[in-house]
C-alpha cells in the first residue's frame, strides 16, 4: 500500500498486463526494458500506483514514438530510381525541346543540373551497369541519342558532321542500332539532317561491335567499354570507308554507366564529363 493506503502495482502484477505481455512475448520489449522503466516510475516507492502507472505508460509510449520517427517511411529503391530516372528525362526535355539531341548547347546551367541528375541515376538501384557482369545481348536493340555534350558531336552536328556540309542542314535524329549473335556483333547507325522543305538525308554507318570489362584510365575502377569500330558510311548514293571520317569516332570507345530497361548512359573513356544518353525504341525485335 502506499502512504495514503492506495494499493501498489507490483512488478509481477504489472507483467499479468495482457498489452504489456504481448509486447513482451513479441519481441518489441525486453523484459528487462520493462523492469527499468517501472524501477524509474515507481521512484522510492515499493510499486506503482495511479499517477506511477501512468508515467509508466506515457515512457512505454514515448519508446515507441521514437521507433515510429527512426522508422519513419521513405522511398523504397523502386521509388528513388524511378524519380532518378524521371528528373534525368524531364531535364533533358527542356534542355532539347528546341535543339535536338542538345547539340548546340546553349544552357550551361540546365546542363550542370543535368549531369548532377545522372550522378544521382547512376548512383541508383536500378542500374544494371553497377553489377559489371553483362553480356553484350544485355543492351542490344535500337536506342536513340537523346541527349550529348560531346564537344566533338557539337563541332560536327551529328556524328557523320553532313549538317554542316549540306545545304540548310540541321542534325535531326541518331538511332544506334546494336545486334549480336554467335558469329558477330553488329552496329548500325541512322543519322538524319533536315535539309528544308519537309525533306531529309538519311545517312548510315555500319560495324562492328564489342563490350569488354576493363580498368578505368581515369578511376582505376572496373568499367565496361562499349568498342564500335565503323566501317562504311553510306548517303544517298556515296559510300566511304568510315576510317575517312574523323566525326564518327566520337562515338567508338565509351564508357557504359547506366543501364536499364529502357535508359542507357555513356561517358567519355578519357573524358568523363562527356556523356551520351539514349532511349530504347520499342521496334526493335
Amino acid at each position: 500500500l502506499a502512504g495514503g493506503g492506495e494499493r501498489l502495482l507490483t512488478f509481477e502484477g504489472l507483467m499479468r498486463w495482457s498489452e504489456l505481455r504481448g509486447m513482451v512475448e513479441g519481441g518489441e520489449l525486453g523484459e528487462d526494458e520493462v523492469r527499468e522503466i517501472y524501477d524509474r516510475a515507481r521512484g522510492e516507492e515499493e510499486g506503482l500506483d495511479a499517477e506511477a502507472f501512468g508515467r509508466f505508460d506515457a515512457m512505454v509510449g514515448e519508446l515507441f514514438e521514437d521507433e515510429d520517427e527512426d522508422e519513419a517511411p521513405t522511398h523504397s529503391d523502386a521509388e528513388a530510381a524511378k524519380e532518378a530516372k524521371a528528373n534525368v528525362m524531364a531535364a533533358i526535355t527542356q534542355l532539347t525541346a528546341s535543339d535536338p539531341a542538345g547539340l548546340a548547347g546553349e544552357d550551361e546551367a540546365g546542363e550542370s543540373r543535368l549531369l548532377s541528375l545522372l550522378e544521382a541515376l547512376e548512383a541508383s538501384p536500378s542500374n544494371r551497369a553497377a553489377s559489371g557482369t553483362l553480356s553484350e545481348p544485355d543492351i542490344c536493340g535500337c536506342w536513340e541519342l537523346v541527349y550529348t555534350n560531346s564537344g566533338m558531336m557539337r563541332f560536327n552536328q551529328g556524328l557523320t558532321g553532313l549538317a554542316t556540309t549540306l545545304p540548310n542542314g540541321k542534325f535531326g535524329s541518331l538511332v544506334q542500332t546494336l545486334t549480336s549473335k554467335s558469329y558477330a556483333s553488329d552496329c548500325a547507325y541512322e543519322e538524319r539532317i533536315a535539309v528544308g522543305g519537309g525533306n531529309d538525308v538519311v545517312a548510315s554507318v555500319d560495324g562492328d561491335w564489342s563490350l569488354k570489362s576493363t580498368t578505368s584510365l581515369l578511376t582505376g575502377e572496373p568499367s565496361l567499354i562499349v568498342s564500335v569500330e565503323p566501317g562504311t558510311v553510306k548517303y544517298g548514293p556515296t559510300a566511304t570507308k568510315a576510317d575517312h571520317w574523323k566525326s564518327v569516332r566520337s562515338m567508338n570507345m565509351l564508357n557504359l554507366v547506366y543501364l536499364d530497361n529502357d535508359v542507357r548512359v555513356m561517358r567519355g573513356n578519357t573524358s568523363t564529363d562527356t556523356v551520351f544518353v539514349f532511349r530504347r525504341q520499342k521496334s526493335f525485335a
